[in-house]
């Protein structure tokens, strides 16, 4: 069993980075919690989530802005740690991020919410689109970054 067929919506997040890990006992973990479970179910319907944008699936611009996010920006794995994005219906990007970090730094784009990863973690939502991430690349160089 995979941590997304205890979801109602273990398609979107199958591929994901939270879903894609196998269950492997029956002792309780805190990164499938009921809450953790309810959480994710609230997720998908509070910001309409149609599908999961894993890593091997992301559009370059997608994957250029993660990776920069991820070891290029000042916060680095203080915010951005667990990244996964989805896509809504209406074709926006939803990033969320959750770090262990109990005090992480703050981004105005970064908005904190319920726990999706983990009861330890703090889990943070941008919704975006692409032309405003290929912006941020532009502006950032961010493709420089790319491995």
């Amino acid at each position: 069993m995979w941590r997304s067929d205890l979801t109602k919506y273990s398609k979107i997040y199958r591929l994901s980075y939270w879903g894609q890990a196998q269950i492997i006992s029956d002792e309780p973990s805190p990164v499938h919690t009921p809450d953790i479970i309810a959480n994710r179910n609230q997720f998908v319907i509070d910001y309409d989530i149609k599908k999961s944008l894993n890593y091997h699936q992301q559009p370059n611009y997608l994957s250029d802005y993660i990776i920069y996010l991820l070891n290029k920006s000042n916060e680095r794995r203080d915010l951005f740690d667990h990244v996964e994005a989805y896509r809504t219906a209406d074709n926006r990007i939803v990033i969320i991020t959750s770090p262990y970090n109990p005090n992480p730094p703050t981004r105005p784009e970064f908005k904190s919410t319920y726990k999706l990863y983990n009861e330890h973690a703090h889990t943070f939502v941008q919704v975006t689109t692409r032309k405003e991430i290929q912006a941020f690349n532009s502006q950032h160089s961010a493709r420089y970054y790319r491995r």
